[in-house]
């Protein structure tokens, strides 16, 4: 079975390869990041679809079987385009990737958590394990306390809980695999974003450097939540929207439209991020329907998906249940200690923190001031007034509410900081030169 079942992912890569090629031209490099985060979010897709029709693991590996047997004829030459690749010469080999791969497994075997921490093992890899046995998975839904999180997308769940499956067993390896992968994906995809970008390697290294050195975020990663698969998302959705404005390439807008939309079904955050991301879109492009119809239409899938977990079996978010009438949120909206507190705890949390992203940004600010005019800083100021409104409304204990969340918050729109601020400075710097 798990030789049936790796055999049949790497299909369904191939087929997703063979259809981004169409949408994406000019990067061999970004259509293997969006190749393989569209293969993972349709095996969740599939895998969360069996558990509602009750389909047996094995007839859903029948059924991926079926779709792969259907694209055999017409990726086959995507397979003799890999052989002809790997037995080219290795002089463009780039020993880059290597080494990060290198760093990040030596933390992974001396410094980082094996088991996650308490989010991860109490709340998603719970979630997983509820979902590892399809008979009772929706029993997840019985305890609807805040704590629960019963309300949260199933993405990751999903995904671990269908590994698992593949192997027979709820080992530990899984999620540790699945974070490390997360981890490996976020600087390697700085790096040959902004490479090309930018056509230099001072800047991408840089960003690399960043994230490899910085250990409170290096620590965070291996707590095996959402929030950093939710980070390589949106860090994905500014990437293509940087290689759609500078390449024209209209047809990958779709491709930005599903991973854009895919955030939903990662985090309720992701909700937030694709609703502010999609409207600064549409106004940008709002003279050219052709352009905001291939967003939709890429977005349909996550979408429907989200929208029919949210609707027919995921319950109220208790954020909303716990007596936060209309009358409770406004008194607290003109309650200005409110606003002393969430300014006093973001500016602790940022200068413990994130102190490095607050000296980039400084920089970025003296060297290219059109950051701050960018859909990418737009965006992100979006990102934290949203998260401030939260805490403004939260029923919950305020302090204790941002002392939990806000550095998680934080850690999922880092990376896209860090390549937005870099892409900025570098576009500068390369016009003076």
């Amino acid at each position: 079975m798990i030789v049936i079942v790796i055999i049949n992912l790497v299909l369904l890569w191939v087929a997703v390869y063979k259809l981004n090629s169409k949408l994406l031209q000019g990067s061999t490099a970004l259509l293997y990041y969006t190749s393989t985060l569209v293969m993972l979010t349709l095996v969740s897709f599939l895998y969360y679809l069996s558990l509602v029709f009750k389909l047996q693991f094995s007839l859903l590996i029948i059924l991926i079987s079926a779709i792969n047997l259907s694209h055999l004829y017409f990726t086959a030459s995507t397979f003799k385009s890999f052989y002809i690749n790997l037995t080219k010469g290795k002089s463009n080999y780039d020993i880059v990737p290597f080494l990060v791969l290198f760093i990040i497994a030596f933390f992974f075997l001396f410094t980082g958590s094996k088991y996650g921490f308490f989010d991860g093992w109490a709340l998603w890899n719970s979630h997983a394990k509820f979902l590892f046995h399809p008979d009772s998975w929706q029993n997840m839904f019985a305890d609807t306390t805040y704590e629960s999180s019963a309300d949260y997308p199933l993405m990751l769940p999903a995904l671990i809980a269908f590994f698992w499956r593949m192997i027979g067993s709820t080992t530990f390896m899984v999620p540790l695999l699945i974070s490390f992968t997360a981890l490996a994906t976020i600087p390697l995809l700085l790096y040959h974003a902004l490479k090309p970008a930018l056509k230099n390697y001072y800047l991408p290294i840089f960003a690399i450097a960043l994230l490899l050195t910085d250990h409170v975020f290096m620590g965070f990663v291996s707590e095996q939540c959402a929030d950093i698969p939710l980070s390589v998302f949106i860090l994905m959705t500014f990437v293509l929207y940087n290689h759609l404005t500078k390449t024209k390439e209209q047809a990958t807008t779709y491709l930005l439209g599903f991973i854009c939309a895919s955030c939903m079904w990662i985090k309720n955050e992701g909700l937030l991020f694709c609703a502010i991301f999609s409207a600064s879109f549409m106004i940008v492009n709002y003279k050219r329907p052709g352009v905001i119809s291939r967003y939709i239409a890429g977005a349909l899938l996550p979408i429907i998906v989200t929208l029919s977990y949210k609707q027919l079996y995921a319950p109220d978010t208790a954020f909303f249940s716990s007596g936060n009438n209309t009358q409770a949120i406004l008194t607290k909206l003109q309650d200005s200690s409110r606003y002393m507190l969430i300014a006093e705890k973001y500016a602790a949390i940022l200068l413990e923190r994130f102190w490095i992203a607050l000296i980039v940004i400084v920089a970025v600010g003296a060297i290219n001031r059109q950051y701050f005019k960018s859909v990418y800083f737009i965006t992100l100021l979006l990102m934290l007034g949203g998260y401030t409104f939260v805490y403004l409304i939260s029923p919950y204990h305020l302090g204790w509410h941002i002392y939990t969340s806000f550095h998680r918050l934080m850690n999922q729109i880092y990376p896209s900081l860090i390549f937005t601020t870099l892409l900025f400075c570098g576009r500068k710097l390369n016009a003076i030169h």
